[in-house]
């Protein structure tokens, strides 16, 4: 696999508050990702969006913003939805594709997602290897495929 994010080290980061989702994340990346890959993890999605905040203020900061976001949908303190309003309404951060994972099969839930400019909703697999396989698609297309937009 080759990830074209600009020469960098594709930065992906995921909000869940769910620990498990962590370790599996990390085990899924591992499995697909013939090159590194910079991950970082947050499961207080208040002070995610707090980090990814303060990084899009200065021009050092902006070059560790995140290529991707994994974002749970349920989570307590802020809701997935929440969190990508506030990113979609930042000039600076809503370049950033934004991922909802979810287990939620309801329909009006995902529809808000969609409304609120998602890049995409996905149902978190049960299965690990499925779990790999849904990884290995959103990687290669948002870091091989997809016209990234870089936040300056």
């Amino acid at each position: 696999m080759d990830f074209n994010t600009s020469g960098n080290i594709p930065k992906v980061m995921l909000i869940d508050d769910n620990s498990g989702e962590v370790i599996i994340l990390k085990a899924a990346l591992k499995r697909i990702s013939t090159e590194q890959v910079d991950f970082e993890a947050y499961q207080n999605p208040i002070t995610a969006l707090e980090h990814l905040q303060e990084l899009s203020k200065t021009a050092n900061g902006k070059k560790d913003l995140p290529n991707l976001i994994l974002l749970d949908l349920n989570m307590p303190e802020m809701n997935g939805t929440e969190i990508l309003k506030i990113l979609k309404a930042d000039e600076l951060l809503r370049v950033i594709p934004i991922v909802i994972m979810t287990t939620s099969s309801i329909e009006e839930e995902l529809k808000k997602c969609y409304d609120l400019f998602a890049n995409s909703v996905m149902q978190k697999p049960m299965d690990f290897d499925d779990y790999v396989k849904m990884l290995d698609t959103i990687t290669v297309y948002w870091f091989s495929f997809a016209t990234n937009i870089e936040v300056k």
